[in-house]
């Protein structure tokens, strides 16, 4: 009797633990692109009103086979074309960096290119079945020094703008483009920096503006060290006869981040080293370039260890959130985040609010705000032995929507690097990241996060 009855018992537990095995979450994320050489760059955006996610990649280090290769899918993951557009008829370029943009209509896609000697800025418009428009595809000759430097954001009026930092080997210095295309190729462009060897314009950012127009920030080095700038370009080109700084207090800085107001204006924060290790500070300038806080710039965290990595987001109500990495005297990376209003007082107390409590290294955040007045973060932690991805959503006064560890994006098991987190605009989010398959061959991946962080890309 006794037997049967362990018997019966062990057959009970196989069951539940079959049970357990097969109610586990099977969260591998969306599969974009598989079996690449070299390790890509990418970028994502959601296509407003249409359900469609598009992703953009080119291998970073080049090969024979380097091209810029664009995917849409829909909200079920389901791919619904796959495109590679070319500026070249002749022969395949290579082609690095890609980025992309999408409008309202259409998809508009950069990316360097190497073909016959010589590198360029190049750029494509998709239609919505992913056929390319016929246009003007070089935006700007550039030089092979500079890599991994050139952005790109939708504009009003089914454009894109871009921005590019480049290197002029015959007086060694730095300087950084601005330009727009639309469906019919370069509506303007914008050369910033003289070339005297004496000024120098580094790390462009771009940042929407309202009626057409582009904001962007950059850093700026002529005769000493301006800092970091901001200049506001309208529609025609058309730019403010200035740069605007940022902060006058003399100090290190780097790293800028811009965020609209809303109202034509710009938010920007960057890393300063004032105080003799690495801070945040943030100013707010009008649409027409006054400085409307201290003009030293003032403090997102100030802390005895070292705050960097900032990104921003606005809020959609003329605030923004900003998210980084605190190092905590070296014991630990940490990220926190914060919420700032239009005169630049903290909205979640000082130093902001830790996303997630832990004893592993975070890092590599990506934020977005979620169209209701809050915003969700992601980020790299190896909370499982590897690098894996988590995501956590906060409302507009501070409190955690989701569970308090964060959702993990994808299950554990390889290093899942680099998360890029937008908004899908139906209420949900979508996050792309990248990583290596166990042959060592690189894929990247994506994720379609639900209202309360349900992954639904299984």
């Amino acid at each position: 009797m006794r037997k049967f009855i362990l018997a019966g018992a062990a057959l009970l537990l196989s069951g539940c633990f079959h049970g357990l095995i097969e109610k586990a979450p099977v969260n591998r994320g969306l599969l974009v692109a598989d079996g690449l050489r070299d390790e890509p760059a990418f970028d994502v955006e959601y296509e407003p009103g249409t359900g469609r996610s598009i992703f953009a990649w080119t291998s970073i280090t080049g090969s024979t086979s380097s091209a810029v290769h664009i995917t849409a899918v829909d909200e079920t993951g389901r791919e619904l074309w796959k495109a590679s557009p070319a500026a070249a008829e002749t022969r395949r370029p290579l082609q690095f960096e890609a980025r992309v943009a999408v409008s309202s209509a259409n998809v508009f896609a950069s990316w360097d290119e190497y073909l016959l000697g010589s590198f360029s800025l190049n750029a494509a418009v998709l239609d919505a079945d992913g056929d390319q428009l016929p246009m003007k595809a070089r935006v700007h000759g550039i030089s092979k020094v500079n890599r991994d430097k050139n952005v790109m954001i939708a504009a009003e009026g089914d454009s894109a703008a871009l921005a590019w930092e480049d290197y002029d080997p015959a007086v060694k210095t730095t300087y950084v483009g601005v330009a727009e295309i639309g469906t019919s190729g370069l509506r303007w462009t914008n050369v910033l920096g003289d070339r005297d060897g004496n000024e120098r314009y580094l790390d462009p950012v771009l940042a929407p503006s309202g009626a057409g127009g582009v904001l962007a920030a950059f850093r700026h080095l002529h005769n000493g060290d301006k800092g970091i700038v901001v200049r506001r370009f309208n529609a025609d080109g058309a730019s403010w006869p200035d740069d605007v700084q940022a902060s006058d207090a003399i100090s290190y800085k780097a790293n800028a981040q811009l965020a609209d107001d809303g109202l034509g204006g710009a938010f920007v924060v960057w890393e300063d080293g004032r105080n003799g290790s690495t801070d945040l500070y943030a100013q707010h300038i009008s649409s027409v370039g006054a400085v409307l806080w201290d003009t030293g710039g003032i403090p997102v965290d100030v802390s005895q260890g070292n705050s960097w990595n900032p990104v921003v987001t606005p809020d959609g109500g003329g605030s923004f959130y900003c998210a980084w990495i605190d190092d905590n005297m070296g014991s630990r990376w940490e990220l926190k985040v914060q919420r700032m209003d239009r005169d630049g007082t903290p909205m979640w107390g000082p130093g902001g609010l830790t996303v997630c409590e832990s004893e592993n290294r975070q890092s590599m955040p990506s934020i977005v705000s979620d169209g209701e007045g809050g915003c969700v973060v992601v980020w790299n932690e190896a909370r499982d032995g590897t690098l894996n991805i988590f995501a956590q959503r906060f409302d507009p006064d501070g409190d955690m929507l989701w569970d308090e560890a964060g959702v993990a994006v994808v299950n554990p098991g390889a290093d899942h690097i680099l998360p890029q987190i937008v908004a899908d605009q139906d209420g949900g989010f979508v996050v792309g990241w990248k990583q290596q398959d166990p042959a060592k061959k690189w894929q990247l991946k994506a994720q379609r996060l639900e209202e309360d962080g349900v992954p639904l890309w299984k």
